[in-house]
């Protein structure tokens, strides 16, 4: 057993030491994952606003223009590719954020 954790020591180092080497690729890519993660938002509530006020007027009673309710179903697919970016982005830096943070600063 003591083995293994020796030998994962030494791993640990030389990810430690060739993290600390990269560091400007590691800031590339903190920095590319923190302004995806704007852009998700941004993207989201711009959906969400678009898609509330379509599902307005179909609750109110109106029906909606074929442009409408194309719009629509684009609005709806698009959340759905946007909660699953949301999530792979999520997944990402929960595996590599921290390190990151931990190396840098």
């Amino acid at each position: 057993m003591s083995g293994t954790k020796g030998t994962m020591k030494y791993l640990y180092k030389e990810v430690y030491k060739s993290l600390l080497n990269n560091r400007s690729y590691i800031i590339l890519l903190y920095l590319f994952m923190s302004l995806t993660s704007f852009m998700y938002f941004f993207v989201q509530f711009s959906i969400d606003s678009n898609r509330d006020g379509l599902q307005e007027l179909v609750r109110s009673g109106r029906t909606l223009s074929k442009n409408q309710s194309d719009f629509l179903t684009g609005l709806q697919a698009n959340g759905a590719l946007a909660w699953t970016f949301f999530i792979m982005l999520f997944n990402a830096e929960r595996f590599c954020g921290a390190s990151i943070l931990h190396v840098l600063f």
